[in-house]
């Protein structure tokens, strides 16, 4: 393990007791006795955010490659590569107090947690193999973005057994927007037509 890799695992096990902060990344190098290392974060702690972020995209993706998703629908392609976030999450100690203190960093920074979102839900597109660059490219990462947002903060309360209830509260926000696209679809409005995402 090089010295990054080392400093971005113990500041996962940090970050649920010391916060979201430069101040934390510093602590974990000094130590580590890799105090040098701090400046190998450009970016400081958004530099250890994104690299984290990147990790678990990652490995969402090495895990959809594995599947057959030819014989899925879209909205079970997005439940699975959302429920591979949360099971990665939960194999990280004290994961609720980690993914909440990475939201409350992300309130007071919203343009860096906007584009950290971003790029979460484009992973998962890209991940299930869509390859949309119509309207439909925006559209579908910005309802993604609600259904995962929503579906990460419940996910930090629920103590069901292997998160189910979380899964069960992800199947009801997909419904939801299944059945305002099918409502749309029902008074044809023109102005709505851009919006249709075929779940």
């Amino acid at each position: 393990m090089n010295d990054i890799e080392q400093i971005v695992d113990n500041l996962i096990k940090a970050i649920p007791f010391e916060g979201v902060s430069d101040s934390t990344l510093l602590k974990v190098c000094n130590g580590l006795q890799l105090t040098a290392s701090f400046c190998k974060f450009q970016d400081g702690i958004y530099s250890v955010l994104e690299h984290i972020s990147d990790n678990f995209n990652k490995m969402m993706m090495k895990k959809l490659s594995s599947i057959d998703l030819n014989a899925l629908k879209v909205r079970e392609k997005i439940k699975l590569a959302i429920k591979i976030y949360l099971e990665n999450y939960a194999e990280l100690q004290n994961y609720r107090e980690f993914i909440k203190n990475i939201i409350s960093f992300s309130l007071q920074n919203p343009w860096f947690a906007t584009k950290m979102l971003y790029n979460r839900v484009d992973n998962i597109w890209h991940g299930i193999c869509d390859i949309s660059t119509d309207f439909n490219y925006y559209t579908k990462r910005l309802t993604l973005a609600s259904v995962y947002s929503s579906t990460i903060l419940y996910f930090t309360d629920d103590y069901s057994q292997d998160f189910a209830d979380t899964l069960s509260f992800l199947d009801r926000r997909i419904n939801d927007i299944i059945a305002f696209h099918e409502f749309k679809k029902k008074i044809k409005l023109p102005i709505l037509k851009p919006f249709d995402i075929k779940l």
